[in-house]
């Protein structure tokens, strides 16, 4: 079994502490990948520095990863990353859940359930923003024009702070949480919180707490020790073992267990360094 190991930067210039969470790389050789891509809470851009990497959709059927591309934000299990032998090289702009409405000025749920090549929104920075990283010399050059390329994209327009509030309020709630009630406590609408979540997030307020608990459970199982798959649904509040595994199943495509001993996501196999 072959682990891809990534590396973690944090954004230089502080104006992208609020959109974005950091970059990440992959540089490594002889990769063979024939994995699930999950679903997960936020976007990423990403940079398929190698070009030769393709993908495979619910038909089975390959499709070449475009250079530039948006993906991450899904309700499901709906897409396997087909990587031939051979170098692995990409660079990920991993934006915070609310951090890419402001940077397009784009409702998000259309990005929701997508690989989305960025030259189909923005054909000419697309390319040249592309080139600008491939030439240049230097991973530090590299992550300093893709910081300037958000910077550049950065509608002032776009404020989302008010809402960013509401959000990391909203995101400390559980599944369960009372919808009304909430927006209740906070003295908004329920239509103006859904309509908000669905622009700025990409889906409805209960789907992300579920996602966002699908991925902090998942984190858990492939980062620390549980002896028992009852031990870890309770940590995460599901209402017992059989709940967590539909859950899991419904967002993973397999049980935890199974998950846990096939190894088949691609995060399953990459580590941070």
């Amino acid at each position: 079994m072959q682990y891809i190991p990534l590396k973690k930067y944090y954004p230089n210039n502080n104006s992208l502490n609020n959109y974005v969470n950091f970059f990440w790389v992959i540089d490594c050789n002889h990769t063979d990948l024939n994995h699930k891509m999950l679903p997960m809470r936020n976007i990423d851009l990403i940079f398929n520095i190698s070009r030769n990497s393709f993908y495979t959709d619910d038909t089975g059927s390959p499709q070449k990863l475009p250079n530039l591309y948006f993906y991450g934000l899904s309700s499901k299990q709906n897409f396997k990353l087909v990587k031939p032998s051979g170098n692995l090289f990409t660079i990920g702009v991993s934006f915070k859940p609310t951090g890419l409405f402001p940077i397009l000025g784009i409702p998000i749920v259309e990005f929701k359930n997508k690989i989305i090549n960025l030259s189909d929104l923005v054909p000419k920075l697309s390319h040249q923003w592309f080139e600008q990283i491939l030439n240049a010399n230097t991973l530090h050059d590299k992550l300093k024009s893709i910081e300037a390329g958000l910077l550049n994209l950065l509608d002032s327009n776009q404020n989302n702070e008010g809402f960013s509030k509401v959000f990391d309020a909203f995101k400390m709630q559980s599944t369960s949480t009372n919808l009304d009630q909430f927006c209740k406590n906070i003295n908004i609408s329920k239509r103006t919180l859904e309509r908000n979540f669905n622009v700025q997030v990409g889906m409805n307020p209960k789907t992300y707490l579920r996602l966002n608990r699908f991925q902090n459970t998942l984190n858990q199982a492939l980062y620390t020790k549980y002896d028992r798959l009852g031990d870890l649904a309770f940590d995460n509040h599901y209402f017992d073992q059989m709940h967590f595994i539909r859950d899991f199943k419904s967002f993973a495509g397999e049980t935890p267990s199974q998950f846990l001993n096939n190894k088949s996501s691609l995060k399953a196999i990459s580590f941070f360094q």
